[in-house]
């Protein structure tokens, strides 16, 4: 593929995530989405975002404090929601809550190098240990959770920006997102939403 085609094609991509994103994020149903209460709220949380590939502990975070993700980019909560900033894209906010949602979970993602980062919020009670990215193609990527220390309503994830998603360029482009579950440590859900990737 041409230079030029590639970026044709990354600008449809992100074209269509710009349209269709808050859409997902509001398209979150209780058909959709699930929460339950955490049977153990005394977990402990660990620092530290784990190894590339694996499941994570949840990184515990003071408000503003920014985790270098790779890239070029950062990722950073306040009592408000979640801050993403990248080289091509500046600054970008997504509130914790979106309307009336009260569990659940929406994505961003943005184009870097030539592959997408995708970052999102979710809604649900409990400490996360795990959250599980599944593609429309079957596969399954561990994102790193993030929550602000003490907090355990709600909290961010995101993808090593290297990871490699599915996108559909048929009819629409669309990146290959199927399913997004935060676990506690117990691997009992905290919230799971599932999209139409």
């Amino acid at each position: 593929m041409t230079r030029m085609k590639q970026y044709l094609a990354a600008a449809a991509v992100a074209a269509a995530l710009a349209v269709s994103a808050p859409a997902m994020a509001q398209a979150v149903s209780p058909a959709h989405a699930s929460a339950r209460p955490a049977q153990n709220r005394s977990a402990s949380v660990h620092q530290g975002a784990g190894k590339a590939g694996s499941a994570s502990a949840v990184r515990a975070l003071a408000p503003g404090e920014r985790v270098a993700v790779g890239e070029g980019l950062s990722v950073w909560l306040t009592d408000e929601g979640k801050y993403t900033s990248s080289p091509s894209q500046g600054t970008q906010f997504t509130p914790k809550a979106d309307g009336g949602q009260s569990s659940g979970v929406n994505l961003q993602a943005e184009p870097v190098s030539g592959k997408w980062f995708v970052s999102g919020v979710y809604l649900g009670q409990g400490t996360p240990s795990k959250v599980e990215v599944t593609t429309t193609n079957g596969g399954v990527l561990a994102g790193h959770a993030l929550q602000l220390a003490g907090e355990d309503t709600w909290g961010a994830f995101y993808l090593d920006p290297t990871s490699a998603l599915p996108v559909s360029t048929n009819p629409h482009p669309h990146l290959g997102i199927a399913k997004v579950t935060v676990y506690d440590a117990a691997g009992h859900v905290i919230t799971s939403s599932t999209f139409h990737g």
